[in-house]
């Protein structure tokens, strides 16, 4: 049984049990198992790297990512987001190029993370120094760092989101984040009003690309 969590993403859902992480769904999440064209239908052991045990898991579009558990015998992997599944925007966080994303690696750099969030191309976590937000992956709408439409491209490795959020909740999602005091901040496009900050675009789609931007009036745990 998974008996710690389990999360679900788009056509895949992965569970931690104990030390193991298992799968079920999606072949580019499965093939991680070294199965051989695993059956969708049936759970599949994902292969950690040697040492690593993750202690949370967070679904994506076609990918996963987790946190290595500080009981991981292997210590550099205490701490470290390591990912797995499709590539195709660099959401797996290991630079420009292509990757195998049936293997389980970590994202480049060194920094240990509390939290990570999976959005449908790219990811976000929170350093487990001192809450501050790095996003990679697909930059289309300004997920990863501000830019202006038609500049928008791949956050290959993990980029500083310019927000500080609280690193004992690891309150974070894929395009928001909760400062210690409650306040929240969202930031990529708000065509649709999706910052919160009573701004939405107008004209071509997706024209409003955005640093942190509070949602006024309103506190969140």
């Amino acid at each position: 049984s998974l008996t710690n969590v389990v999360k679900c993403g788009f056509g895949v859902v992965c569970g931690l049990n104990v030390a193991e992480v298992l799968c079920s769904g999606d072949d580019r999440i499965t093939a991680a198992s070294g199965v051989d064209s695993p059956n969708p239908r049936q759970w599949v052991r994902i292969q950690l790297p040697t040492g690593v045990v993750l202690d949370r898991l967070s679904a994506g579009g076609a990918f996963m990512c987790g946190i290595g558990a500080p009981n991981s015998p292997d210590q550099d992997a205490r701490g470290r987001v390591l990912c797995w599944g499709n590539n195709t925007r660099g959401q797996l966080g290991r630079g420009p190029g292509v990757f195998p994303g049936q293997v389980v690696a970590p994202v480049l750099g060194n920094d240990r993370f509390v939290a990570v969030a999976a959005g449908p191309g790219h990811a976000c976590a929170a350093r487990q120094l001192d809450g501050e937000g790095f996003c990679w992956g697909d930059n289309s709408l300004g997920q990863v760092a501000a830019c202006q439409l038609g500049q928008c491209d791949v956050g290959f490795s993990p980029q500083a989101r310019g927000l500080t959020v609280d690193p004992r909740q690891g309150a974070l999602a894929p395009v928001c984040g909760i400062k210690p005091d409650g306040t929240t901040f969202c930031w990529g496009d708000s065509f649709y009003g999706q910052m919160g900050n009573g701004t939405a675009g107008t004209g071509n789609f997706g024209q409003n690309y955005r640093a942190p931007s509070e949602v006024p009036g309103l506190k969140f745990k």
